[in-house]
């Protein structure tokens, strides 16, 4: 994973780089990591209290108070189930969007907040002795978020952020693998 982000990291300066090729726009994409604290204390319990997030997120200015999100994030995390403490694995890949309202409050640092919907897969596979059992769902939620951007270099940014995923699943029982996700993003405005 250190490969990827540091490849992420040039691409950003690449992008910067070029920045002036894009001077009409008001757009910019980052790359984020977060640990994510679960909801459920059921899937606490099976793959422990916190995790990481990777993520990626592009924005686009819509108005002069709003702007579009797009926000792709993986979490995979390895634990035991239940019972006889087999091994047990969940990935989940979610795709949300939607809008946030960005506030400039100096020349560097934007505070915002930002409301979409979102759409996830889960995928839990459970080991055990006898059997190995694998389940794949869909789940439709929503994310609430906030954040302050700190511009480190002319188009360069830093986003340290607080962002709630509500992902509702029905197994047996309905059970939230939504919850708060907080960290931190190095991105670039082109």
């Amino acid at each position: 994973m250190n490969k990827v982000i540091l490849k992420a990291f040039f691409l950003i300066l690449l992008l910067n780089h070029f920045s002036p090729l894009f001077a009409g726009f008001q757009s910019s994409v980052e790359i984020r990591s977060a640990a994510f604290f679960h909801s459920s204390e059921r899937f606490r319990k099976i793959y422990g209290n916190v995790g990481a997030s990777y993520q990626i997120e592009a924005s686009t200015r819509l108005c002069s108070c709003l702007d579009g999100w797009a926000n792709f994030d993986w979490f995979s995390r390895h634990g035991r189930s239940g019972g006889f403490c087999d091994p047990a694995r969940a990935c989940i890949a979610n795709v949300s969007f939607g809008i946030k309202a960005p506030y400039q409050f100096c020349d560097q640092w934007i505070v915002y907040v930002g409301v979409g919907p979102s759409l996830s897969r889960i995928w839990l596979k459970n080991k055990s002795q006898c059997s190995h059992e694998s389940v794949s769902k869909l789940a439709l939620g929503g994310v609430l978020k906030t954040g302050v951007n700190y511009c480190i270099f002319r188009n360069i940014f830093m986003d340290v952020f607080v962002d709630y995923l509500y992902q509702p699943v029905h197994f047996k029982t309905h059970v939230d693998i939504g919850g708060f996700k907080t960290g931190a993003g190095l991105g670039v405005k082109f």
